[in-house]
């Protein structure tokens, strides 16, 4: 199935290409919701850490 090129994701390619290969390839990934890469930083430092 080709991958469609969106205006957010053609807006994404301009600023970083790898944040584009991202969001087409791992678009679940943590490394892109900035919410969840705090909650696992903390959950690996305070066991129950809740935002």
């Amino acid at each position: 199935m080709p991958h469609r090129l969106s205006k957010s994701r053609y807006t994404a390619g301009v600023q970083c290409h790898k944040l584009l290969w991202w969001k087409v390839h791992e678009p679940l990934a943590v490394e892109l919701q900035p919410g969840k890469v705090l909650q696992k930083a903390g959950e690996l430092w305070l066991p129950g850490f809740l935002i």
